[in-house]
């Protein structure tokens, strides 16, 4: 963990001096002077909110802003005193599509861990108010997943093997303080949703909704693939099968097969050509789903080649 993982507080001028050593998952960036060039080699990062004016500082939203812009993945991380509300932290982090840290302290005052607690409370019923929030808020949004997936009947030994929440939620926190806040934020959930069975309705709805949306995607991204075939241009293909992998949205089977069906009647060059983007897409660190269902596909169409080559 300690090769991939850099934690802080450390500032963005320093590890711009020294970038070529640093882990790909950095923490705790205190943004003392604007950049416009990102950090190299960096896979993910968070920075330390701070206020100027009243407001998110300039340069803070700025530099986050230019790592967005690389689609590198932004934590803001905030800490339990900060004087700002919840709701309004969540849509400036929403307009870079940044997730949220809510950060513990690291205090072992009493009043410190409270106030922590209702911080996190509030960033529950802000999370809740804002469903077009597409990003994580921890410790909350984890909670509530581990909520969900009881609902479903699934019970995880833990809530996350994240090496980032480790070290912010596991490591200085003992098993009362844990208990208490998650306790804390399952009465929260519970009674903005109006009740156990109301909660466990919404679970299933939405379930339902989301398995018919990515459904739905995974036959939009077929039909561009099939125009994709149609009209040559296996670039398009590439970008619509990186979209199914990301969004694991993944047509039905019938779907697929008439895409196979249809690669059959195209030169073998470019059935070739979609085998190989299939490949490199299944080689990569990707989700066992995505890599399954792209595996399935990769076997139809050598054996579909070599069919049509007898």
């Amino acid at each position: 963990m300690s090769d991939q993982y850099m934690f802080g507080p450390q500032k963005i001028s320093d590890l711009l001096a020294i970038q070529e050593a640093l882990a790909p998952h950095v923490f705790g960036v205190d943004v003392d002077v604007f950049d416009p060039l990102p950090l190299k080699g960096v896979k993910s990062i968070g920075f330390l909110a701070k206020m100027d004016s009243g407001q998110l500082d300039f340069d803070l939203i700025d530099t986050m802003l230019q790592y967005h812009l690389i689609h590198c993945p932004i934590f803001l991380e905030v800490p339990f005193d900060f004087e700002m509300k919840a709701k309004d932290i969540l849509i400036v982090a929403h307009s870079v599509e940044a997730h949220v840290v809510v950060s513990p302290p690291v205090s072992g005052n009493a009043e410190d861990w409270a106030t922590w607690a209702r911080y996190v409370d509030e960033f529950v019923t802000a999370l809740l108010d804002l469903p077009q929030f597409a990003q994580e808020v921890l410790p909350v949004t984890s909670y509530i997943q581990y909520m969900s997936m009881n609902v479903m009947g699934y019970q995880p030994a833990t809530l996350t093997d994240n090496p980032m929440m480790y070290e912010y939620f596991e490591k200085n926190m003992d098993a009362p303080t844990m208990d208490a806040l998650k306790e804390r934020m399952h009465q929260t959930v519970l009674g903005y949703y109006g009740g156990q069975a109301e909660f466990e309705i919404m679970v299933h709805s939405t379930l339902s909704a989301l398995h018919d949306n990515l459904k739905t995607m995974g036959e939009e991204a077929l039909t561009r693939i099939q125009t994709a075939l149609d009209n040559g241009e296996p670039n398009q293909i590439s970008k619509a099968l990186l979209e199914m992998l990301e969004r694991k949205a993944f047509p039905s089977e019938s779907s697929a097969v008439s895409l196979v069906q249809s690669a059959m009647d195209h030169e073998s060059g470019l059935l070739t050509g979609l085998e190989v983007e299939l490949g490199i897409l299944a080689s990569s660190d990707g989700d066992e789903e995505a890599i399954t269902a792209l595996s399935g596909l990769i076997l139809d169409l050598r054996q579909l080649s070599t069919y049509r080559k007898s």
